[in-house]
């Protein structure tokens, strides 16, 4: 049966836990690949720019960081060191001087040898010296790439075949995507990114202009007394993302000390997320010596215009004097039919503000100030949940925050207030207890009331207010070879929220036990289980009552790199589901990969074949999936199926990277796929994907 060559596969790569474990160490871009993957595997249901932290690691791997005149932002940006790891290595650099070795990462508190492993492709200790670049050097001196990619789903959707409704989808089923992007070093970058969505039009009807989405931007970095200078689309990235964390961020992971946020406050935009950015220009100016080797102080200042998409309110349902009003804003970016064209730019949002921070040596803190004003009065629906929820055409938000760093401790926090007065905190430490035992602890308070539009903070919720919690994480080397990752977070919501028609409360519980017996084999068990509160389901009485949910995940995870040609990835995951009502619900997911690299032959294949079967949708499973550059698939995974993909990366010169990927998932319990315009009348998805990556 499948299933029978499954486990024979896996059994093959057990093998390798106690066979050959010499063999040379993966190429550069494979390691990125593997990073990709571990990271992924540990953030499988939490928010993260994939996107953004694959091009800096390809960036690194052209141009190695040099950790001997690194900044504080620059090591933020490798985004492979935690925020005590980078306070250490700064406090490490200050007391003793320049690196002398690699190895020497060994006496920083907190770098371990998977952490000295993970950056060594990416960094450096011989530093050429910053050098006066000409104009000559900005235009022509750089790295120009230009990607294209087209990816469609090759069954039938009702959203394609109902040509006579006026729900139906106007445009075509392919999601096209082509970016452009120049730079030189870190100095400089600018470039474009254009994404048509399926089911969008294209050069025609309501898309004359090509694609339905275009994005473009030019930054500048250490410009003199300016170090950071961007017009277009940018981020700004402020202390824990309590008032601004204007890009994706992650919280509670596997990765169970990483509960800092660290980040340059401003950097260009190149993703296709159609929200999650500002638009216009901002700068940073530093007074004083460079961050990381004396006292100096930075300000901020940014300003952005934009239009956004809205649910606008039916003029007949206007109270007096209510004047233009949305309901919400909307935020998938689609724009497929005529419905949901009537949202696209239906609201104009202008935002000015300004921070600024003052550092000395291990310490640094930090205020900021914004306001961010619509065209449009946001009047939501009149529900309890909603009651303290952000309404009108204005809001302010002012923040404080801080980091230092007291030996092997490290504290950080922020404090901001929304215009309402409302207030929301968060503070925190990481330290290493022993050698072998680091831990972090975060205590959060988000009032029921305080209002940011747009915060990422670290939370229960995908939302920042009504919630108040601690969170404990605690990693503790057991030996050479194992390791145990661990946390507990216990919350409460003080106000009604989605699903909990009263205030309620949670915990949270993970571990993780890793053995690495070599440098290419790895196997770890994770338990993750959760109880919550939440409304009864099927409830007949007149008002709401709320019961404790449970989910429990179990997870079997073997990777195994026997050669540089072969590489086997393995997993057995069990979740179980529980409403307190309708009794327990379960889920199995069981895969096996294949990577193939012949030495000879520039082309690497990736294949997966996974069975699942989950009983319902609350027990569903999540895996992360190797896909084409800048792509990510963590598909979930309900019902009772199968399903495969097979990935080719073919590199036939060094100026050119092309890739095909083919998916493809089968049920055996239903007759379609899919709900609404986007269903399939048939048990089965496939999906292709085709992308080139040309680089001069």
């Amino acid at each position: 049966s499948r299933l029978s060559i499954l486990l024979i596969l896996m059994t093959v790569g057990i093998g390798q836990l106690y066979g050959q474990t010499q063999s040379t160490d993966p190429l550069p871009d494979e390691r990125i690949q593997d990073l990709l993957e571990t990271i992924a595997t540990q953030l499988e249901d939490a928010d993260f720019d994939f996107e953004t932290f694959q091009e800096n690691l390809l960036n690194f791997l052209d141009e190695p960081l040099d950790l001997n005149s690194a900044s504080r932002a620059d090591l933020g940006d490798l985004g492979l060191l935690n925020g005590a790891q980078i306070d250490a290595l700064l406090d490490h650099r200050y007391q003793y001087g320049s690196l002398l070795s690699i190895y020497e990462l060994q006496l920083v508190p907190g770098m371990d040898g998977r952490t000295i492993a993970n950056i060594k492709p990416f960094v450096t200790l011989e530093s050429s010296g910053r050098r006066k670049l000409k104009a000559g050097d900005y235009l022509f001196g750089g790295r120009h790439r230009v990607y294209t990619r087209y990816q469609t789903i090759l069954e039938d959707q009702k959203g394609y075949t109902q040509p006579d409704s006026v729900r139906n989808y106007l445009g075509n089923r392919a999601r096209l995507y082509m970016r452009y992007r120049y730079q030189q070093g870190n100095r400089l970058s600018y470039g474009f990114t254009a994404e048509k969505d399926p089911g969008e039009e294209f050069f025609g009807g309501t898309q004359p202009r090509g694609f339905d989405y275009y994005s473009a931007h030019l930054y500048f970095r250490d410009l003199g007394v300016v170090k950071d200078l961007a017009f277009g689309d940018y981020q700004i990235l402020l202390g824990q993302g309590l008032a601004w964390w204007s890009g994706f961020g992650f919280g509670k992971s596997a990765y169970v000390l990483d509960v800092r946020k660290n980040a340059r406050t401003i950097s260009p935009y190149t993703s296709v997320n159609e929200n999650l950015f500002l638009r216009g220009a901002a700068a940073t100016f530093r007074l004083g010596k460079e961050e990381g080797i004396g006292d100096h102080l930075s300000l901020t200042a940014w300003g952005s215009h934009k239009a956004i998409d809205a649910n606008q309110v039916d003029s007949d349902t206007l109270f007096d004097g209510a004047g233009d009003a949305v309901t919400s804003f909307v935020e998938d970016g689609f724009h497929r039919t005529e419905t949901e064209l009537e949202k696209k730019d239906a609201a104009k949002e202008s935002i000015g503000g300004i921070s600024m921070t003052y550092t000395k040596r291990n310490w640094r803190v930090g205020i900021a100030a914004s306001h961010i004003r619509y065209n449009v009065s946001l009047d939501q629906a009149d529900r309890p949940d909603n009651r303290f929820n952000f309404e009108g055409d204005r809001l302010s938000n002012a923040t404080a925050f801080y980091s230092a760093n007291v030996r092997n401790v490290s504290f950080f926090g922020e404090t901001a207030l929304s215009d309402n007065g409302s207030m929301a905190t968060l503070n925190g430490l990481q330290a290493n207890l022993h050698p072998r035992v680091e831990m972090a602890a975060v205590y959060r308070y988000y009032d029921k009331a305080y209002q940011a539009m747009y915060a990422n903070v670290f939370a229960e919720q995908s939302t920042v207010g009504n919630e108040q919690g601690i969170y404990l994480g605690l990693t503790y080397r057991v030996a050479r070879k194992i390791s145990l990752d661990a946390y507990v977070d216990l919350y409460r919501h003080p106000w009604l929220r989605f699903r909990a028609d009263a205030p309620s409360r949670g915990r949270d519980f993970l571990a993780q036990v890793t053995w690495k017996p070599s440098r290419r084999t790895e196997f770890y068990v994770r338990a993750k289980h959760e109880v919550k509160q939440e409304n009864a389901v099927n409830n007949e009485t007149a008002i709401d009552f709320l019961v404790p949910v449970r989910r429990t995940n179990l997870r079997f995870n073997l990777s195994s790199n026997p050669s540089s040609v072969w590489r086997l990835r393995s997993r057995v995951e069990l979740s179980w589901f529980d409403n307190s009502i309708e009794g327990l619900e379960r889920g199995v997911l069981v895969y096996q990969d294949l990577q193939w690299s012949p030495r000879r032959i520039p082309l690497t294949l990736t294949a997966r074949y996974a069975l699942f079967d989950a009983e319902s949708f609350d027990a569903r499973i999540y895996a992360y999936e190797s896909d084409v550059l800048y792509q990510f698939s963590i598909p979930f995974f309900n019902d009772r199926g199968s399903r495969y993909y097979i990935l080719a990366k073919y590199k036939p010169a060094r100026w050119i990277n092309i890739y095909a990927r083919f998916a493809r998932t089968g049920f055996t319990n239903r007759e379609t796929v899919g709900s609404d315009l986007e269903e399939i009348d048939a048990p089965h998805r496939s999906e292709f994907k085709g992308m080139l990556v040309f680089k001069f």
